[in-house]
């Protein structure tokens, strides 16, 4: 629960602590089951509601500053998204794009398992094609083209993943030696 409550705050003073609550949460569902599970992601989301509440409520504009600001800026150079952008000559948008997409994946693998992983590229794929999260035809079509390769690669880690899996039920043999018979007395 301490782990939970500072990723609460962390998430109240910079926004991708909050991320590391969803594995804690997993975690706390393996060890404590549900309720432990409920127990820490309401300690966690509960505390950076009770420090940004406030702050919402009494100035909504001001609490968006910090937001606003980073949605406009372009990455640090010694970030990876600053890097990549250099590199491959990104504009901001893309890498936002990029970097919220990348996110989402990572949440879906450590969170829900890679069946997740593929659903939510499908919904991105979805977006992508209806033209919701990209502004140009041509932006779209090379969004649409990195989605299908990524969705492909996820379905074949599925399969990858199936066929390494133990099966779940072990058959028994069809014979049993000395089936039918009593116990000694």
């Amino acid at each position: 629960m301490p782990a939970a409550a500072i990723f609460g705050v962390g998430a109240a003073l910079k926004e991708y602590p909050l991320l590391f609550l969803l594995p804690l949460v997993r975690e706390r569902m393996h060890a404590c089951g549900r309720r432990g599970a409920i127990r820490v992601g309401v300690a966690g989301v509960g505390i950076f509601a009770l420090i940004n509440l406030p702050l919402l409520v009494f100035s909504p504009s001001g609490w968006g500053v910090a937001y606003r600001f980073l949605s406009l800026r372009y990455p640090n150079h010694d970030s990876l998204w600053g890097v990549l952008g250099q590199v491959f000559d990104l504009d901001r948008g893309t890498i936002t794009t990029l970097s919220t997409l990348a996110v989402v994946i990572v949440l879906a693998a450590v969170t829900w398992g890679r069946s997740a992983l593929f659903v939510v590229g499908s919904v991105f794929m979805y977006l992508a094609i209806f033209g919701v999260a990209v502004g140009s035809i041509h932006a779209r079509a090379g969004l649409v083209t990195w989605l299908v390769w990524a969705r492909t690669a996820t379905f074949l880690l599925l399969v990858i993943a199936f066929l390494r899996a133990s099966p779940a039920v072990v058959r028994l043999p069809d014979r049993v030696e000395g089936a039918g018979q009593h116990p000694p007395a």
